[in-house]
């Protein structure tokens, strides 16, 4: 049976046929509540390697499970990007647990930059402590500087690219600055760690074309200190990885680096949305799988000139001034739908809710009434769908999820709709009502805190 082709963004995706990866890099997600963190796991053949692990808290609920439940006990290389509680504290957890640890890579941080945080950020008590307990293990320690390289199973290396090691001749840095930024070789492939990398020293690696990568993790939580918009036009990654709440990310603090995501139309993973991310790379096609996902952000028939190597470079030479949108959907009514080589750019969310689950689709395929995907597909959505758990919502509008948000409102909407649509509707209640009653999160915000992309997958 061929594969199943999934949604992407950039590249030219074909669907996952099953094959053990060559590597894993687990984005596990920390952020439980409104807290931050980080934690990232990569496994290669039989070596684990660690980039930060999370709040004490964090660790003993999400990432010490998470470890066993894929049969991690050791640990060969963990780094620490930078000394702030809610990258290197879940690393005690760890070794409270039996996880062995084999070699530790962390930078003690200038006392003078550490002591400016005193008392709400970097903690030279704490940070002493864990250098003892390390040592009481009897785990290798290293100081990576700047161009230290770990060299990795499957050709693969991970590079540190800066090292921040004090204030910059221009001015005073904070512990967010002193982030390793490292970037991770594999399968012909790029990832750049970026730790919480900030304004300062991220507008210096600005100019630093050694920081383009394929994929980011997006510093610091995606928050307002964030590096600059130029370090991320430099990186100009295809996939953004964001260790952030909903909360966060949604909020006032995250609108710039929401707005660069947005601008440019890259599909973003926020943890908090989507919960634990895992990329594998496996020798010619890598795959993105969220462990949450609610919506695309991105038209259909884009992607199905992007995922077409053919049809991107026949678009870019013959496009006869039409956006990728309208020119991938002239050739898919002209073209594309005559050709067995080409799978359907699905743009209706009720009809990828019926394709997306085996059973509505075989229901569908025997018992349709007539109705297309897309009528039964909203037809089954809002008299079955909706009540049943196992459901993901097809609606991909802020103003219909909050009508749908609400149950009050649904009711007064079928009552009393005057023939809008839920649409039309949603965006006069909150307009006229919602936006002055407390009880009420904005369209938008309910949106942003319930939108992430789904699988993709991307084929060399």
């Amino acid at each position: 049976m061929a594969c199943a082709v999934t949604l992407v963004l950039v590249g030219f995706l074909l669907g996952g046929c099953k094959n053990e990866p060559l590597a894993t890099w687990h984005m596990i997600n920390v952020t439980t509540g409104d807290q931050q963190g980080d934690a990232h796991l990569i496994t290669i053949e039989d070596t684990a390697i660690m980039i930060d692990a999370g709040y004490y808290e964090q660790a003993e609920k999400v990432v010490l499970p998470y470890l066993e439940s894929i049969g991690i006990k050791r640990i060969d290389h963990f780094f620490i990007s930078h000394p702030h509680k809610d990258h290197y504290e879940g690393l005690f957890v760890l070794l409270n647990n039996d996880i062995e640890v084999q070699n530790l890579y962390f930078r003690v941080p200038p006392r003078h930059i550490c002591d400016r945080e005193i008392p709400w950020g970097c903690d030279k008590e704490s940070i002493e402590s864990l250098v003892r307990i390390v040592w009481g293990y009897g785990i290798s320690t290293h100081e990576p500087s700047s161009g230290f390289t770990l060299d990795l199973p499957g050709n693969s290396r991970l590079e540190v690219l800066h090292a921040q090691e004090d204030d910059l001749p221009t001015g005073k840095i904070d512990v967010n600055d002193l982030s390793l930024i490292m970037k991770w070789f594999i399968d012909g492939k790029t990832v750049l760690f970026t730790g919480d990398l900030n304004m300062k020293v991220g507008s210096l690696l600005s100019k630093d074309s050694r920081m383009k990568a394929d994929f980011l993790k997006f510093p610091h939580h995606g928050v307002e200190s964030v590096a600059p918009d130029s370090f991320f036009d430099l990186v100009d990654p295809w996939y953004v990885f964001v260790p952030a709440s909903a909360s966060l990310w949604c909020s006032k603090l995250g609108e710039r680096s929401r707005k660069w995501v947005g601008r440019r139309g890259t599909p973003a993973w926020v943890s908090g949305n989507s919960g634990h991310v895992t990329t594998t790379f496996h020798g010619g096609h890598t795959v993105i799988s969220p462990q949450f996902w609610l919506s695309d952000e991105i038209s259909a028939y884009e992607v199905y000139v992007r995922e077409h190597a053919d049809l991107a470079i026949t678009y870019q030479a013959t496009n006869g001034g039409k956006t990728m949108e309208d020119w991938g959907r002239w050739h898919w009514e002209t073209h594309g739908q005559h050709e067995d080589s080409r799978q359907s750019p699905i743009t209706s969310p009720y009809e990828f809710y019926v394709r997306r689950y085996e059973d509505l689709l075989t229901i569908y395929k025997e018992t349709n009434g007539g109705k297309t995907m897309e009528d039964w597909g909203r037809w089954h959505w809002e008299t079955h769908g909706q009540h049943e758990d196992s459901r993901q919502s097809p609606i991909t509008s802020p103003y219909e999820f909050y009508v749908r948000r609400y149950e009050d409102l649904l009711t007064i909407y079928k009552e009393t709709n005057g023939g809008k649509t839920m649409e039309d509707w949603g965006r006069w209640h909150w307009e006229m009502y919602g936006v002055n009653e407390n009880n009420r999160v904005s369209p938008e915000l309910l949106a942003c805190t319930n939108k992430t992309p789904r699988r993709r997958e991307w084929r060399d």
